[in-house]
Formats: C-alpha cells, structure tokens, sequence
C-alpha cells in the first residue's frame, strides 16, 4: 500500500483505486457471490461496460437465485433485482465519500465522471487511513 500525503477535505481521486472491479451485469450470481464473500460485504457496484448501473445487495446472490429456481452459474447478477446505485464524483471531497459511505453502510463505494462511468472504487479503509490500493500483482507462469 502507497500512503499517500493525508489531507483533511482531499479529494476522493487522491485515494480511490485505478483499478475499477465492479461487477459486471454479465457476472453470475455464482461468481458474485464469491467475491462478495471474498470482500465480505454485500452492498458492491455492478456495471454495464463502465457505466455504473446498480449495486447488489444480498452477500449470497447465488443462494437467492437458486431459492428461486434459477441456476447460479447461468443467471446472471444483472438479471436480478439490483439497488439504486450509491456513489460519489471524483472531484467530491473524501470528507464527502466517507460520511456517504457511512449514512449507507458501505465499506466499498464506486467512483465516477459525470456521466457516471466508474474511474475507480473507494474503500472505507482507505478513506480512513488514506492508503491508496497497489494494483493487484499479475502471477507468472513458467513455461512447460
């Protein structure tokens, strides 16, 4: 993690992550169940392309959908019922993302432009500690 110079009022870009990872609508309920598992949290943006569409908010989407007699592998999160999404503006303060993030009871909130295309998500944790995510490490294989 990169500390970053701690500023009261900067802005949210100083420490969201780069790397955006919403959910993409396309995601089975399967896999977003895992990450949300993963994350342990169930409130996470789902995206179409960039474009900020919802968010989820159910930690077992997969157990939903099964519950209803759909299959976890092939339905999709943006075929079920997804939440106004919750997020800031990138010139926002941090200040503003966290007290937003607070009132909603997110650890994890999606940055966007104003035409609401996801330039980064921002952590609770990082808002607190104003740490800013490393992009994750990419694994090299060896050859056979």
């Amino acid at each position: 993690m990169k500390q970053k110079e701690s500023k009261k009022g900067g802005r949210v870009r100083d420490v969201a992550s780069a790397h955006p990872s919403a959910l993409d609508v396309t995601t089975s309920t399967k896999s977003a169940g895992e990450k949300l598992k993963r994350l342990n949290t169930e409130k996470f943006p789902v995206a179409k392309g960039d474009k900020l569409v919802g968010r989820t908010n159910d930690l077992n989407p997969e157990r939903s959908a099964a519950r209803f007699g759909h299959d976890p592998e092939s339905t999709t999160i943006g075929e079920t019922e997804l939440s106004e999404a919750v997020y800031c503006y990138e010139d926002q303060s941090s200040d503003e993302a966290k007290k937003i993030m607070l009132e909603n009871g997110l650890e994890h909130m999606p940055v966007v432009d104003r035409e609401l295309r996801i330039v980064g998500i921002v952590s609770l944790k990082s808002l607190k500690t104003g740490e800013v995510p490393e992009p994750p490490k990419t694994k090299k294989r060896k050859a056979a």
